[in-house]
């Protein structure tokens, strides 16, 4: 064998072993977090229902307990909110570093995290309001 069929070889047997390293470290990865989801879903349950059995041993309606669980999440609104201020402020950087404001990178860079926290902002002041009027 020449040296340059051992190096194509060597090529070839490292980029399988990457490849099928990297294909079993992804099929591990996916195996335990659906093990791990699994018990905590299980443990969800259990708990719901101690806390259900609870409340019927006490004579109460066992409703209560999932008319507290029945809130609305609000990380979708937030992620929303967070990835169009961003992008506003990326474009609005983009746009004025055209214009010769100033270096693309930088304005393109400041302006997405202002307008991402302004985005934030936003969300805070609007689930507030929400907040407290579902309190009253």
């Amino acid at each position: 064998m020449e040296t340059s069929d051992i190096k194509e070889i060597m090529g070839l047997l490292i980029a399988l072993i990457a490849v099928g390293g990297g294909l079993a470290i992804g099929f591990i990865s996916v195996k335990i977090s659906i093990v791990e989801d699994m018990k905590k879903q299980l443990a969800t349950l259990e708990a719901r229902n101690k806390e259900r059995m609870a409340l019927i041993e006490r004579g109460l309606d066992a409703n209560q307990a999932d008319a507290r669980r029945n809130r609305r999440s609000n990380g979708p609104l937030m992620w929303g909110l967070l990835l169009i201020g961003v992008a506003l402020g990326v474009l609005n950087g983009y746009l004025l570093s055209y214009s010769g404001v100033g270096e693309r990178t930088f304005m393109m860079n400041v302006l997405g995290l202002l307008f991402g926290g302004i985005a934030l902002l936003i969300f805070y002041k609007t689930t507030k309001k929400t907040d407290s009027e579902q309190s009253v």
